[in-house]
């Protein structure tokens, strides 16, 4: 009887542990995720680069193609003001796989983009992936 013993003393823990997990509504954070492509997407065509960086928390990094990793709510504003500024912008997001951590709280979000702006040279078109990684502070994503 003594070997039971740490059996019971580990299946105890991990039914507590279970039953202290938070239960997550997969579906309506993917539905919130989702949300704010479309927000990024609002605030592209409007130019409005205050409704961008509501998107972002301080600490953020925004990694532009072919650009340095941007550090910091300066430094991410100065890229997005750059990008916005771009005559003609616009701007596509597909998200695709959205995965949530069991605690609710972390996601990762991969899809597909397409932008087009008119250049020096005429008109840019592009098209990738990409995948943002997302903090929910408080209640909000």
């Amino acid at each position: 009887m003594i070997r039971a013993k740490p059996f019971y003393l580990v299946a105890a823990t991990a039914v507590a542990a279970c039953a202290t997990t938070p239960r997550v509504d997969v579906a309506s954070e993917e539905a919130a995720i989702r949300g704010i492509a479309r927000q990024m997407v609002q605030a592209a065509t409007a130019k409005d680069v205050d409704a961008v960086m509501r998107l972002y928390t301080d600490d953020a990094v925004f990694m532009m193609p072919n650009a340095p990793p941007a550090r910091g709510q300066a430094a991410v504003r100065a890229v997005w003001s750059q990008f916005l500024g771009l005559p003609n912008l616009q701007l596509g997001l597909t998200p695709g796989d959205i995965d949530i951590a069991a605690s609710g709280d972390l996601a990762t979000e991969a899809g597909t983009y397409t932008v087009s702006y008119t250049g020096e040279g005429g008109p840019v078109n592009d098209r990738g992936k990409y995948l943002v990684e997302l903090r929910k502070v408080g209640t909000t994503w």
